[in-house]
């Protein structure tokens, strides 16, 4: 039989309780706050305004995404191979879905929210060394 609703899933899976129930949060607490700072990877889940869904990789040293504070993160952006279907899809719906990834660890961090691109150097400059500060 095709699930083709809630309730019929919900006949298969009983509601959520303890640890899955009580990991929603509306900001970011100290331990996805250290989560962040300690992945070097993590998978964007994006999609257009007509529904076509995009996941790609982004990496870099730990902490390479930046925490500005409980509700906002920065992530940088390398020109590779130029295709830039995430970026495309922000800048169409302007939401975002991450999963925080760290080697080894059996736990993942997954966020979702509002998103936008910018080239303002305020933001650029967070992820260069300045040769003398």
């Amino acid at each position: 039989m095709k699930i083709e609703t809630e309730n019929q899933l919900r006949e298969l899976y009983d509601l959520p309780r303890g640890r899955a129930k009580d990991k929603v949060f509306s900001i970011l607490d100290k331990h996805a706050i250290n989560f962040i700072s300690k992945s070097p990877f993590i998978v964007l889940s994006t999609s257009n305004k007509n529904g076509k869904m995009d996941a790609s990789p982004r990496g870099g040293n730990p902490g390479f995404v930046k925490v500005l504070n409980s509700q906002e993160i920065v992530i940088p952006d390398v020109k590779v191979n130029n295709r830039v279907d995430s970026l495309i899809n922000i800048v169409e719906t302007g939401h975002i879905g991450m999963l925080f990834l760290i080697p080894g660890v059996d736990e993942t961090l997954r966020l979702n929210g509002a998103a936008f691109i910018t080239s303002d150097t305020k933001y650029i400059e967070m992820f260069y060394l300045k040769k003398y500060q």
